[in-house]
């Protein structure tokens, strides 16, 4: 099941590079292309190369689909829990309800954009580069592109919170846990989640720097949702696997 499961994650990322590298090839790339004034060879370009993106793009869709529920059971989440108020307002939860809405709001833009707006772009395009349909329709589409895009990288950036790090000890000083707040971590040059032994922390390694001196600290890493199970005591240790 663990290498099921590091295939599934793996090619879970790789379907989300290929489809967001395809995105960014079209906003970065095809859209500044077209709007220097290749208007004449941007309708050949769409047409030969639309259809084939938008098939690589919803084959992308499907395994980010079936490995992302996938992963999601392998991690201990049931459809149970997105009726939990307890599952639900922990950050591991709302991270994932958040990727899900997301999700969905990419796959209705990417239906607008693929079958809608885009195939009326490509035929105006190609019946005449200047007129004002065309010009309406590459804006609209444009438009939607970006806006895809934006979706990408919002799921990338929940993706990275599933996984967070802090500052729990600077030298012998450890921090409160009971004063633990994400929100502080983000707050103060050290990452700390106590917001008392951050401001400690400035004075007292500041002291340390004018003594000539040096101290060592503690960084606990927090990865929510891992897999049941995950690691063994002799040779499969979890910072192995990690």
């Amino acid at each position: 099941m663990r290498v099921l499961y590091f295939f599934s994650v793996w090619l879970h990322i790789l379907a989300a590079i290929t489809w967001i590298g395809g995105m960014l090839f079209l906003v970065l790339v095809v859209v500044p292309w077209m709007r220097q004034g290749h208007r004449i060879e941007a309708g050949a370009f769409l047409r030969e190369t639309g259809v084939r993106f938008r098939n690589v793009g919803w084959t992308c869709f499907g395994i980010l689909l079936v490995t992302g529920t996938f992963n999601l059971w392998v991690r201990g989440v049931r459809l149970e829990n997105f009726t939990s108020p307890e599952w639900l307002s922990s950050s591991f939860g709302q991270t994932v309800v958040l990727k899900l809405a997301f999700f969905v709001a990419v796959l209705v833009v990417s239906s607008v954009h693929d079958f809608v707006v885009g195939p009326r772009a490509t035929v105006a395009i190609e019946r005449g580069p200047g007129s004002p349909e065309a010009m309406a329709l590459r804006r609209r589409a444009s438009m939607l592109g970006r806006l895809n895009l934006l979706f990408a990288l919002v799921l990338v950036a929940l993706g990275v919170m599933i996984v967070r790090g802090a500052l729990v000890q600077m030298g012998p000083h450890a921090i409160d846990r009971t004063k633990w707040s994400w929100d502080a971590v983000d707050e103060n040059p050290f990452f700390c989640p106590d917001p008392d032994m951050a401001t400690f922390y400035e004075t007292y390694l500041d002291e340390v720097r004018k003594a000539g001196s040096s101290v060592g600290a503690v960084i606990e890493v927090i990865a929510h949702g891992l897999p049941a199970g995950l690691g063994a005591p002799i040779y499969g240790k979890l910072d192995q696997d990690i």
